[in-house]
């Protein structure tokens, strides 16, 4: 049996896995962009696949494998969008660990002029950081930075609008949560994997807040008849 050479062995894995990806058999992609990481030479080429992996990890739900991959490619210093990229994805990934050494490259990376059209994601990432350690305050903060600061209305933007709304909804906040949910169902579309969530939370809040509007507005008024002439000239 003659050995293949490495170069053959790294095409061979790579067209296979293109292949896989094409017909959107991702699992089955893995094990030989895996080969392609071990086997592959070029620096660029070996983050590039390893990015690849990363994201793969990621669709299937390996967070722990996916974050393991998106920190290879960071240590290798590939290009800036390919780094930036895998900071982001990781901080989106992470399960805990180091969140503050997170949190801190993430605002550092805020405040670069690098990265002025990229402040959407990294507040969104920041949002998901502080939403883990259960700072509700701070995630609502950064989730509404994400929103206010998007370029482009896509799912990405839709993504940020249903947190925040799910973190209102949970609260009680009905009329803000509708504001969010209303918003994320017109940028978003069928092929949306929430829309469904987002429609059916938007429907059902416009016709609650449709009734606490009503509900508010006659209190004031019964408030305003309550009250004396002059107390009422005076509002």
């Amino acid at each position: 049996e003659v050995e293949m050479p490495r170069y053959l062995s790294i095409l061979y894995a790579c067209v296979v896995a293109d292949l896989n990806l094409k017909q959107g058999n991702y699992k089955n992609a893995i094990p030989y962009l895996e080969i392609a990481v071990e086997e592959e030479r070029d620096k660029y080429q070996r983050a590039r696949f390893s990015y690849i992996l990363a994201q793969l990890y990621k669709e299937s739900g390996e967070k722990e494998k996916a974050q393991e991959f998106f920190e290879r490619v960071i240590k290798m210093h590939p290009n800036y969008e390919m780094q930036f990229n895998a900071k982001i994805e990781s901080a989106e990934v992470s399960n805990g660990e180091n969140s503050d050494d997170m949190l801190k490259d993430l605002q550092k990376m805020a405040k670069d002029d690098k990265n002025k059209d990229y402040l959407d994601r990294i507040h969104y990432a920041i949002a998901n950081i502080y939403k883990q350690q259960g700072n509700e305050e701070k995630a609502i903060e950064n989730y509404k930075l994400a929103v206010e600061k998007s370029t482009r209305n896509g799912y990405e933007k839709a993504a940020a609008l249903c947190v925040l709304g799910d973190m209102l909804y949970d609260k009680k906040e009905y009329a803000e949560a509708q504001v969010y949910y209303e918003e994320a169902e017109m940028i978003s579309d069928a092929n949306y994997k929430n829309y469904e969530h987002i429609y059916q939370r938007a429907t059902s809040l416009n016709e609650l807040v449709g009734y606490q509007n009503e509900v508010a507005l006659q209190d004031s008024l019964l408030r305003l008849a309550s009250m004396s002439e002059q107390d009422r000239n005076r509002v």
